[in-house]
């Protein structure tokens, strides 16, 4: 089988062939694929307005060679990262998944209630501002090393007593230049974050959160939060 995408525009479903696409990682990705798809949309869209981007979930090159632990990747820099579905993509030949949607959604039996319901909630997840601050570092990494579940050194060990390597040095470290969020988050806890000095000064890059602590620093006996920051 060749190398396809799959394109989903509403109720219309598409399997297009992507071998140019083969062996591209996320920006190069957004720069063709999702560009091109992009114009397709709005040469043909029926609405008022430019349609806003295609969503896209795409493999890289370690799905592509069946990478056990291949993810597979949202956007730059989301992962879906556990259990290699990146390998299971790659096994059959899918670069991607790409979905819009124009129209509404279907009609729900009480829609007043479930607004009112959304609301409750969004109110409810504003006032978690800690979680705000810190993402799913809020605790998250503490309790794993306090209950001996953290990954060190590819999971040789699940404790250590480096303290380091905490939500608050990481802060201390990398000025939060940007909070950000997913579509529709109100939590909007994803961070720009700026390194405030040492080796390196002045990168710009996506953190902290506790995959990245966890995943990017223990797991790789890495436990300087500069360096942890840096390398993501």
């Amino acid at each position: 089988m060749d190398e396809v995408y799959l394109f989903i525009n509403d109720d219309k479903v598409e399997i297009r062939e992507a071998s140019r696409y083969w062996g591209m990682g996320g920006i190069e990705l957004y720069k063709t694929l999702v560009k091109e798809v992009h114009e397709e949309l709005k040469k043909k869209s029926k609405l008022c307005g430019v349609p806003k981007e295609p969503a896209v979930m795409y493999i890289g090159k370690g799905g592509e060679n069946r990478v056990r632990f291949a993810s597979i990747m949202s956007k730059w820099v989301h992962a879906a990262g556990y259990g290699g579905f990146g390998a299971v993509m790659g096994s059959k030949n899918l670069k991607a998944i790409v979905v819009k949607g124009n129209w509404p959604l279907p009609k729900v039996y009480d829609s007043g209630k479930l607004k009112s319901m959304l609301r409750e909630i969004q109110r409810e997840l504003l006032t978690l501002t800690t979680f705000r601050q810190w993402g799913t570092g809020a605790g998250g990494y503490s309790v794993g090393r306090d209950r001996s579940s953290q990954p060190i050194r590819n999971w040789q060990e699940e404790y250590h007593e480096d303290e380091r390597i905490s939500v608050v040095n990481f802060e201390l470290k990398a000025w939060i230049k940007k909070y950000w969020a997913d579509y529709g988050c109100p939590v909007n806890c994803m961070k720009i974050s700026y390194l405030r000095y040492g080796e390196y000064k002045g990168a710009i890059t996506d953190a902290p959160d506790y995959e990245l602590m966890a995943y990017m620093g223990t797991n790789l006996g890495i436990f300087e939060p500069e360096k942890i920051v840096y390398l993501s």
